[in-house]
């Protein structure tokens, strides 16, 4: 299973699985998995790039700020950045006892194909969670790419959903909070090779393809 999700105010999700048969039972949907899949990692990137506003963002006065119940404002940049990757270290933690967490503040590239292939290892068949924080950086390209840093921390660089994917692998879910996320949920959606995963998938449990894949694509707004 495959989730993909656009924090904040409105959440955005859809499903790539595999029925496991009829319900035992009318209160219980005929798609959910009988057997719950472990979550094996959870990779926290963070772009926040305190105290320097991206370039396509003009924040008004008053405007929202805090980052898991901390103003970044309130202290030094560096140890802002410290704090608030821990509070969101510390949640899922608490959320996923059994979850490898690890964390990585302001990544350039590099750092984070390290991460995503770290987490795949360490939790082989189960699930990976992937939560990116890009309140720091440009908004996603309009193909749905996210920003990441260079090395000198001079300009942002791009990373393609592709690329993501390829390291985490499946099965994985992603936590996209950033402004326009929904525009890497459309790209998930037009990705070719995403598309083909949920056809080929959906005609193992016997579905038909086409009225599956128009209601998913329905389920995303």
């Amino acid at each position: 299973m495959t989730c993909v999700f656009q924090a904040r105010k409105i959440v955005h999700l859809f499903f790539f699985f595999t029925p496991t048969g009829p319900s035992d039972s009318a209160l219980v949907s005929k798609w959910h998995p009988k057997d719950r899949m472990k979550m094996g990692c959870v990779a926290l990137v963070l772009c926040l790039n305190i105290s320097v506003n991206p370039p396509d963002v003009i924040k008004i006065s008053p405007c929202a700020r805090m980052e898991c119940w901390i103003d970044p404002f309130s202290m030094a940049p560096k140890k802002a950045l410290e704090t608030i990757g821990k509070n969101l270290r510390d949640q899922y933690e608490r959320w996923q006892p059994k979850a490898r967490c690890m964390v990585e503040l302001d990544p350039i590239v590099d750092e984070v194909k390290k991460l995503c292939n770290t987490c795949r290892r360490y939790a082989k068949s189960e699930r990976v969670l992937y939560h990116y924080n890009g309140h720091g950086v440009p908004k996603p390209a309009a193909n749905g790419e996210i920003w990441l840093f260079n090395k000198s921390y001079t300009q942002c660089i791009l990373l393609s959903i592709s690329d993501l994917d390829s390291w985490l692998k499946t099965p994985s879910i992603y936590v996209f909070d950033c402004s326009a996320a929904g525009m890497i949920v459309n790209a998930f959606i037009e990705w070719p090779s995403m598309r083909s995963l949920c056809i080929s998938r959906c005609c193992r449990g016997k579905r038909n393809p086409k009225r599956w894949h128009k209601s998913f694509l329905n389920s995303v707004h």
